[in-house]
C-alpha cells in the first residue's frame, strides 16, 4: 500500500506525473509529498516535501521541465522546485485574489486559469505583471477551469461552456497590448464534446 506522512491527510486534492512512475500529491492545507514507484506496480515510496505558503485549497498542477511543480490554490500559485524549495506567487500585479483553477509552465510563461468569468491570465517573467485575456480579446468563454500547454504552440482550456483551443502567439501578443482579437476555437456538445 501506499504509505505517505500523516500530514498530507485523508483527501488528495490534485496529482502531477512528473515522468514514468513519479508524481507529485497535494493533500489538505497545502501538503506536498513526492512519490516514486521504483519496481513493483504495487511499491511505492513517498519523500514529505512541506507545505506550500499558499494556502487555501489546492486545485489544479502541472509539473515544470526541470521536474518542480506548479500549483493552483484558491488564493495564489505555488512553486515547489526539485530539491523541495517552496515559493508562492499571490497579490502580484493583474493576478486576482481568489478563484485560481490552473496553472501551467510552459518553460518561458506562466499561464493562469481562473473560473467566475476570470479568464487567463499570463506572465512573461518571474516578478513581471500577469495580463488578463477575456473573452473580450476573443476567448471563447472566460471560466477556466483547466488549462494543458499542447507541446505544438497551442494552449487547451476547459471552461464553463465546453473547451477552448488558441495558439499560444496572439495570447502573448495580446497581453503586449498588440494582436486585436485572439483567435479562439471553442467546442461544445453539438461538436461532439459528452
Amino acid at each position: 500500500p501506499l504509505e505517505v506522512p500523516a500530514e498530507l491527510g485523508t483527501r488528495l486534492h490534485a496529482m502531477a506525473t512528473v515522468g514514468a512512475r513519479r508524481f507529485w500529491l497535494v493533500g489538505e492545507g497545502g501538503a506536498i509529498v513526492r512519490v516514486a514507484l521504483p519496481g513493483a506496480p504495487r511499491a511505492f515510496v513517498s519523500e514529505w516535501v512541506g507545505r506550500t505558503p499558499c494556502g487555501g485549497r489546492p486545485r489544479g498542477m502541472s509539473v515544470d521541465g526541470q521536474g518542480g511543480l506548479w500549483a493552483a490554490f484558491d488564493v495564489g500559485i505555488a512553486h515547489v522546485s526539485p530539491d523541495g524549495r517552496t515559493a508562492c506567487v499571490r497579490g502580484a500585479p493583474g493576478l486576482p485574489q481568489s478563484g485560481l483553477e490552473t496553472v501551467v509552465f510552459d518553460g518561458e510563461r506562466l499561464w493562469v486559469g481562473a473560473r467566475d468569468d476570470g479568464g487567463i491570465f499570463l506572465r512573461e517573467r518571474e516578478g513581471g505583471a500577469f495580463h488578463r485575456i477575456t473573452s473580450a480579446d476573443g476567448l471563447y468563454c472566460d471560466s477556466i477551469f483547466a488549462l494543458v500547454d499542447d507541446g505544438g504552440g497551442g494552449l487547451w482550456s476547459a471552461c464553463g461552456h465546453g473547451v477552448q483551443w488558441t495558439d499560444k502567439r496572439p495570447l502573448i501578443e495580446r497581453a503586449r497590448g498588440g494582436f486585436p482579437i485572439v483567435p479562439a476555437v471553442g467546442f461544445i456538445e453539438s461538436d461532439g464534446l459528452r
